[in-house]
């Protein structure tokens, strides 16, 4: 949904709107298996401060990287 798109489900409107302010927080990191293998991965969580839990986004990412 864009911001602004409302959507009527059984009688019910659900809108979209998008946060003046939002807070977010991440982290992530690296392990070098060997010289030449490492695995990596991040995480965050970010808030709009208008309607804290209201809008809220959780993300995740992990992956391998090999140098042959």
């Amino acid at each position: 949904f864009g911001a602004g798109s409302t959507v009527e489900i059984a009688g019910a409107s659900l809108t979209s709107e998008n946060e003046v302010w939002a807070l977010g927080v991440g982290v992530g990191g690296r392990y070098a298996w060997n010289d030449r293998v490492d695995l990596f991965g991040e995480a965050s969580y970010a808030t709009g401060l208008g309607n804290a839990g209201d809008a809220s986004a959780l993300s995740a990412s992990a992956g391998l990287r090999v140098v042959f």
